[in-house]
């Protein structure tokens, strides 16, 4: 008989609006961080509305253009963890939440960032795009406006790459006993509300940047993506996923 696989909880949450989806990272977080049980939650989500998301020390008026913000009727919400701002609209973002010394070391961030990401480069070659990871922090040489580097301009160690350029971004908090990690998978980038969000031109993001459609030539759907991700960290961690509730108040119950 084979030996039991360790279960982690899956969470596949329908689109919400920023404030909910970071309230939902942040209630993994505490649970993660005052339970005494190993716990590890895969979440994938997305957004109700397109939302930019900003690093916990970032100023709004210096990451981003307010005025085409309000009137594009994009929303503003400050991430759990750090880095720089992120456009979320046609994409899937993935949550990893954890306290498990198992599987991811304590006070290890890099080790962290490349197993989740060797996971993620798994499953986005299963999905059929050429994925691999930065080896070194990638500096890209656009003109920013002053702390407005978007978080897909720039790819640290670890991080997604395809062809060259930024698939995945991602962000880590860790605190005593458990951290998180989440990400933005884009699958179709508005290149033309992206580069006036970020005062860009978008001739300029496009050498940075690539969405999964055009990494794979083909359109691709949530689902899609969400399986083939699944897949990813099914192979590469040996667990076994429990599905979760994908209700908000099943989960805030499910985490006290």
């Amino acid at each position: 008989m084979g030996r039991r696989l360790i279960p982690w909880k899956l969470l596949v949450d329908p689109p919400r609006t920023g404030a909910a989806n970071m309230e939902i990272d942040e209630t993994l977080l505490s649970w993660a961080e005052t339970t005494s049980e190993p716990i590890t939650w895969l979440r994938f989500y997305s957004w109700s509305k397109p939302t930019i998301s900003l690093g916990k020390h970032q100023k709004p008026e210096s990451a981003v253009d307010l005025e085409v913000c309000r009137g594009e009727g994009v929303e503003i919400v400050w991430r759990p963890t750090g880095g720089r701002a992120v456009l979320h609209d046609c994409e899937l973002t993935y949550s990893v939440v954890s306290n498990d010394g198992r599987f991811f070391p304590p006070l290890s961030i890099d080790r962290t960032y490349l197993r989740i990401s060797q996971a993620l480069k798994a499953g986005l070659r299963h999905l059929g795009a050429p994925a691999n990871l930065a080896i070194q922090p990638h500096r890209q040489g656009l003109p920013f406006a002053s702390g407005g580097a978007p978080c897909f301009a720039t790819a640290s160690r670890h991080e997604v790459l395809c062809r060259g350029r930024k698939l995945v971004g991602s962000a880590q908090r860790r605190l005593k006993r458990s951290f998180l990690q989440h990400g933005s998978v884009p699958i179709r980038l508005d290149w033309g509300l992206m580069s006036r969000l970020f005062r860009l031109e978008t001739a300029q993001l496009r050498t940075r940047m690539i969405d999964l459609e055009q990494a794979l030539s083909r359109e691709v759907t949530h689902q899609q993506v969400i399986e083939s991700l699944t897949r990813g960290f099914l192979e590469s961690f040996h667990v076994s996923l429990e599905r979760a509730d994908p209700r908000l108040e099943s989960t805030r119950s499910a985490v006290r």
